[in-house]
């Protein structure tokens, strides 16, 4: 079925090697039961803007459009047609996005953002470049001068809490002082682990980080990093 054996059965499962340089539509097409399938599709911007309008109503009592991902800004050219699209029609614009992106490259959609969400997982670098093999200074160089704008008031920093990867007094620490410097109004906010990825990971030929799955942390257990994101310089600090 498939051409430069981008498909293989491993123990009676079906693996898809998705680093082989594949024609991923003929090996779709050629899939005689049509179990495979590709979960996305492609958009011009008129398209994009059609989809978009269909929910015009709904804008009108508060609602607007969300650039999300993965990350929005890897296919930044469009990310920023879109927006500039959206504010033609004054739809409000959000974007959720790492910001490990090039300067240039948010500064060019920051006159069409009215949101900006965007995480800061891990403060030391070191740490960061180990569990995501990337430097993080990029990150923090954009968050500084992106809550040094007239926009930081529009901006929510995010740290999900993952047991002994995030989740620990040090890192939500410095990351607290870290942003309160550069803007001591900040919003910050502390998003309880979600149990639910692990099943994400099988569909991906993955395997999961924990051998067993933590649970969600408890109302106390939230507690004691709000504390610390308090205690760190943090006076917006955002709880659900």
């Amino acid at each position: 079925m498939a051409e430069n054996d981008a498909i293989k059965f491993v123990d009676d499962k079906m693996n898809l090697n998705r680093q082989q340089d594949s024609n991923w539509l003929q090996v779709i097409e050629e899939c005689p039961t049509r179990a495979l399938q590709f979960d996305s599709k492609y958009y011009n911007l008129p398209e994009i803007m059609q989809e978009i309008t269909k929910d015009e109503a709904f804008f009108k009592y508060g609602g607007g459009v969300t650039l999300s991902g993965g990350e929005p800004l890897f296919q930044h050219e469009f990310a920023l047609a879109i927006l500039k699209a959206c504010k033609q029609k004054n739809l409000h614009t959000a974007i959720e996005t790492s910001l490990f992106v090039k300067r240039e490259v948010l500064a060019k959609i920051l006159p069409y953002v009215d949101e900006f969400y965007t995480d800061l997982k891990i403060f030391d670098n070191d740490w960061h470049k180990k569990c995501t093999n990337v430097d993080n200074q990029v990150i923090k160089d954009n968050l500084k001068f992106l809550l040094q704008t007239d926009k930081k008031d529009c901006v929510i920093v995010r740290t999900p809490l993952i047991p002994t990867l995030t989740a620990t007094k040090e890192n939500i620490g410095q990351i607290s002082r870290f942003i309160s410097s550069c803007y001591d109004k900040v919003k910050y906010e502390l998003l309880n682990y979600n149990p639910l990825a692990k099943a994400k990971y099988s569909y991906l030929d993955k395997k999961y980080y924990f051998t067993e799955n933590p649970k969600l942390y408890s109302n106390a257990q939230l507690q004691f990093f709000y504390d610390i994101a308090k205690q760190n310089g943090i006076k917006n600090l955002i709880i659900e």
